[in-house]
């Protein structure tokens, strides 16, 4: 990822295991956690349906 320039990048997961990556991203990233857990993410969801009205948001209202 380091070496091309994206417009957006979201990472979002519900597991220990991508605290590693939500760690390794840049700050223009977004990041995501799926409940509610210590996390390094930048920000939480209660549910996957939660994460899917995000998702829906962000397609609606490119953006915002």
């Amino acid at each position: 990822m380091s070496e091309k320039k994206y417009d957006f990048i979201l990472s979002a997961g519900d597991d220990i295991t991508d605290e590693s990556m939500f760690a390794n991203l840049s700050s223009e990233a977004f990041s995501i956690k799926i409940g509610r857990k210590k996390t390094k993410a930048n920000y939480f969801v209660d549910s996957p349906s939660e994460l899917v009205s995000v998702l829906e948001y962000i397609i609606k209202n490119p953006g915002n």
